[in-house]
């Protein structure tokens, strides 16, 4: 591609012209394309010449410095040395366009002209680079009031330090090796300019305001200069004001300095926070938890010298955070003192005598709205916590934290007149949750351990005077926020109710007394929540505070249930119709599904009297009948499977009633739109909607129907075998009927009832077993849908001491074959159906674990080895697990003689299949080992291979298959030259003299050499 520049300065100012898609983007494609060509070598030289605009000039240095960063190593030495002296020449003649009557480049030119300069220095592994460091330090002790030589030096001295950053190890330390020794002259030369900087900024004159901020900017790269990446700062604290005593003061300076700028000059604020922010930052970078060291702890008093001098600073600005412009400087004192709280808590938090003031500083930055703020303060509070409450001052104790919550409340508030995100636009909805749900949380459950009843009399006074619904959810936040402290000290019996701060022994009457508050507190606190009139305030203000209101139901639904009449009156009632209503609230629904199963859960001894779950019954079937299909099918199950908990806590002819009650509406509309089927019609879509709905919600039921005890009973006292009795015309009219059968949706419904239903009988559903089993596999037959398999293999698990069910199983599992293998032929007929895969596989898995004998004399045994063979090949982990704890099962089948009805023939029949189909079979295994096989499953299927080869008859030929699917030359990895027949070669000769996890290790090793993430050199290990 024969490029010029003007072809390039066109097509460049196509790119930065006036809109016109088309154009831009034929420009962007041909500039691309440039890029890569060896005209970008020579171009960038001639775009930066004076005719040319500035962003023309900005993309011919942008191109050289992403070629030298990419493709320097790919030049002879010749042409790096020559265009290394073009690249310093076209330097020097870019900064005497002025002198020669030309207009100055721009700074974004010359930064990144620098950026070159540096890019240069770090591809040849820091040649020329102290070189360029003393000119740019010669520069800089020169400059004195040239404000123009002074960025240069600033800029040259910040690119050769960042340039390390983006270079590989060998590079990096190579360019750091040439740079460190000259770190301390930097750093002195730095000293001084800001020294300079911060008196004329203290005397008004803001002449080297920018210089400061640039000066800043580099020290904070100088002081990252690690041979390591990410590895902190270079100097500890102590080191940093020992060796650089000026620097340190100034930076101190800096970050206390007042607005240089007169009262309400226009910007003078902004550009003096913009000063302290940097200062900040490099603070933090020397003060941070990432750059402690063990140097520091030999010389502790040196370390709190310098922490005791920062902190004398920071208090310095006690008074000025308040009214700050902007957060730029109270964000960087919560921060650093934060750090100061992580790096010496004893000291900034207990033995130092400004502790209390210093609090009082951070409790100035709280007091600042915004969820930043608060997130910048939390770790202080957090690490004071970690001191002794004995070796703090009092007002670090419980004064410390009451005031805390105090100013948490309002960063934890949603704004006056919210109503959704997508009407916000002054506060961040990430920040906001993320301080809600990761931050807050600890510091308050830290608080409600400090303060216990003060706590949450806090929140209650905060809850009862509420004047805005926002209040009230911030209220309630505080309480659901310590909700697991709270049930622990009022639930355990534990002798000091969970607080750390007590000690051992009988419960104290300070103890005492503050559960007797809590509880009364908490019964005040619920009696209004679910009264009608606080239900109503709650769920009709707005859908937060509803969701809030039923999360704290959830919480404390433990506290219900455990609740005695000693403690109070329970508003259970109350409670549950607070969720009931709020099911018709889409935003809370989800969540007063949940918290209605959980109260079911916990209570449901409290309602298993006749007009208590009568009442509970009705009220929910209404609520449910209400909600309709805008409540979403899960949350409806949500709520049957409590009520279902409730039903089973009764027992004998209470239980089958409870559960006819439950089930008989599902039942009921079930028929009635499986009716709209029966004719051969297709049904309508609400037919269909409404048949699977029903037949889900009758699994739900189903599924926690089970009997609180084992009282092993007769068959007809399990209430699953009554529901389905009462299902079963239904559910024989659904998989009977052609027009049912083409709706997947409601045969997949159909097959979930019978899981359930199979799962809940358990040791008592023989005779359900047995009437499922041949239900779902005529369903199957007709309608190939997975799930029907899944009941066979669940009435198999569930049963499989009766030789009845392991021979309905056999049957059902050959009749599947028949049915699927047809599906799963020809190309993409596995991918195209992974759940029928895994489904089938399943069962035979089931099969070979508790009806072995049957399975390895069924004719069924071939095609599942095949087709176990082909799913181990491909990507999806659920079918290939299942392939391979199939295959896994049948290759140590010799392991299992002694197995009741296991005999040799049944061996010998599984050994014939595996010796007929192992070569194919090694060679799919090792062929997914290096390619699809999930990562996780890897050591599984090294697993198999490992048993064939261990197999005392087919061990020997198995050695042959692994050895000659690794020569093959046709695994994956070899075309693209991660495998070489070299590796294949000893592959090979290792894999038959490891044994265990070694050969295993062996395997997934290799696999991971095919796909490129190992070197040949890890194949050396195992030859020791």
């Amino acid at each position: 591609m024969a490029s010029t520049a003007e072809q390039v300065a066109a097509a460049v100012r196509v790119l930065y012209g006036p809109p016109s898609v088309a154009a831009q983007a034929q420009a962007n494609a041909w500039l691309t394309a440039f890029q890569g060509s060896a005209e970008a070598w020579q171009v960038p030289f001639e775009l930066l010449a004076p005719g040319h605009p500035g962003e023309v000039q900005f993309f011919g240095v942008t191109v050289l410095v992403r070629k030298v960063r990419s493709e320097w190593v790919r030049l002879e030495a010749g042409n790096r040395q020559a265009l290394g002296q073009a690249i310093r020449g076209k330097f020097q003649e870019v900064l005497g366009w002025p002198a020669q009557g030309q207009p100055p480049a721009s700074e974004l030119v010359l930064r990144q002209l620098c950026a070159l300069l540096a890019a240069v220095a770090g591809a040849s592994g820091g040649a020329g680079a102290a070189e360029l460091g003393a000119q740019a330090l010669g520069l800089l002790r020169s400059a004195a009031h040239d404000q123009s030589q002074l960025a240069l030096a600033l800029r040259l001295l910040t690119a050769l330090a960042q340039e390390a950053e983006d270079l590989d190890r060998l590079r990096r330390q190579a360019l750091v090796s040439v740079l460190l020794p000259q770190a301390g002259e930097v750093l002195g030369a730095l000293g001084g300019l800001l020294a300079a900087a911060a008196a004329q900024l203290a005397a008004g004159d803001t002449g080297l305001e920018a210089a400061a901020v640039a000066a800043l900017q580099c020290l904070e790269a100088w002081l990252e200069l690690n041979p390591v990446a990410g590895s902190g700062c270079i100097l500890s604290p102590a080191e940093l004001q020992q060796q650089q005593p000026q620097l340190f003061g100034a930076l101190l300076a800096l970050l206390t300095g007042r607005s240089p700028g007169a009262p309400g000059a226009p910007g003078a604020a902004g550009r003096s926070e913009q000063v302290q922010e940097a200062a900040g930052g490099v603070l933090l970078l020397v003060f941070g938890p990432e750059n402690f060291s063990a140097g520091e702890a030999a010389d502790l008093a040196d370390d709190l010298a310098a922490t005791s001098a920062l902190v004398q600073a920071l208090l310095a600005l006690r008074g000025r955070l308040a009214g700050a412009a902007s957060d730029a400087v109270p964000a960087a004192v919560a921060r650093l003192a934060s750090a100061l709280a992580e790096r010496s808590p004893e000291f900034c938090c207990g033995e130092m005598p400004e502790a209390t003031a210093f609090s009082e500083l951070v409790l100035e930055c709280l007091g600042r709205p915004g969820p930043d703020m608060a997130a910048h303060s939390l770790d202080y509070f957090l690490m004071a916590n970690t001191v002794p409450l004995a070796e703090r001052p009092p007002a670090l104790r419980g004064p410390l934290y009451e005031a805390a919550l105090q100013r948490l409340v309002q960063h934890a508030t949603y704004p006056a007149g919210f109503t959704s995100w997508q009407e916000e636009f002054e506060l961040d909805e990430d920040s906001f949750f993320r301080l809600r749900e990761q931050y807050l949380p600890e510091l308050l459950d830290v608080a409600y351990g400090l303060l216990r009843i003060r706590y949450l009399s806090h929140a209650w006074q905060l809850l009862r005077g509420a004047g805005s619904w926002q209040a009230a959810e911030a209220a309630l936040l505080l309480i659901l926020a310590v909700s697991l402290a709270v049930k622990s000290r009022l639930l355990s019996d534990v002798a000091n109710g969970g607080c750390e701060n007590s000690g051992g022994g009988g419960v104290t009457a300070a103890v005492a007394e503050d559960r007797q508050q809590t509880q009364q507190l908490l019964c005040a606190l619920f009696d209004q929540l679910c009264s009608p009139e606080g239900g109503a305030s709650m769920l009709g203000a707005h859908p937060a505070l509803a969701e809030a209101a039923c999360l704290l139901v959830e919480r404390y639904a433990s506290w219900f249930g455990r609740l005695t009449a000693g403690d109070g009156e329970v508003p259970l009632q109350g409670a549950f119709e607070l969720l009931l209503r709020a099911l018709l609230i889409p935003p809370a629904a989800h969540r007063a599904a949940h918290a209605f199963q959980q109260l079911c859960l916990r209570c449901s001894w409290r309602v298993r009297d006749a007009a208590s779950f009568g009442w509970l019954m009705d009220a929910a079937h209404g609520a449910l009948q209400r909600a309709g299909t805008g409540l979403p099918i899960a949350d409806r199950q949500l709520v049957v499977e409590g009520l279902a908990r409730v039903a089973a806590a009764q027992q004998g002819q209470q239980l089958l009633e409870a559960a006819a009650r439950l089930t008989t509406p599902f039942v009921q509309a079930a028929a009635a739109a499986a009716a709209a089927g029966g004719g051969g019609a297709p049904p309508d879509a609400a037919a269909r909607r409404s048949l699977a709905d029903s037949l889900r919600l009758l699994a739900a039921a189903l599924r926690f129907l089970a009997p609180a005890v084992d009282d092993r009973g007769e068959l007809g006292s399990q209430p699953a075998t009554q529901v389905l009795a009462q299902a079963a015309p239904t559910l024989q009219a659904v998989a009977q009927s052609p027009a049912w059968q083409a709706d997947g949706e409601a045969v997949a419904a159909v097959a979930e009832v019978y899981l359930r239903a199979v799962g809940t009988a358990k040791q008592h559903g023989l005779q359900l077993a047995m009437s499922a089993i041949p239900a779902v596999s005529a369903l199957f037959a007709a309608t190939a849908t997975p799930s029907c398999l899944d009941v066979v293999s669940e009435a198999l698990e569930m049963q499989h001491e009766e030789p009845a069910v392991a021979g309905a199983a056999m049957q059902a599992l050959a009749a599947a074959c028949d049915t699927a293998m047809p599906v799963l032929q020809g190309e993409g007929g596995l991918r195209e159906h992974p759940a029928l895969v895994t489904s089938l596989l399943a069962l035979a898995h089931s099969c070979a674990v508790y009806a072995p004998a049957q399975l390895c004399s069924s004719a069924a045994l071939p095609l599942l080895v095949q087709l176990a063979a082909a799913a181990a090949g491909l990507r999806e982990a659920d079918p290939v697990s299942r392939a391979l704890e199939l295959l896994s099962r049948l290759a140590a089948t010799q392991e299992g003689l002694d197995e009741e009805g296991l005999t040799q023939a049944h061996l010998d029949a599984v050994h014939a299949v595996l010796a007929t189909q192992g070569e194919a079979l090694t060679a799919r295994l090792l062929a997914a080992l290096c390619d699809t096989c999930p990562r996780h499953l890897m050591r599984n299927a090294a697993d198999v291979l490992r048993k064939l080869l261990g197999h005392p008859t087919l061990g020997r030929a198995a050695a042959g298959w692994l050895a000659a699917a690794a020569a093959s030359g046709q695994l994956p990895g070899a075309a693209g030259g991660y495998l070489t027949p070299e590796d294949c070669a000893k592959f090979a000769s290792l894999a038959p003299r490891l044994a265990g996890p070694r050969f295993n290790a062996l395997l997934v090793d290799f696999g991971k050499l095919a796909r490129g993430e190992n070197t040949s050199d890890v194949l050396l290990a195992y030859e020791m």
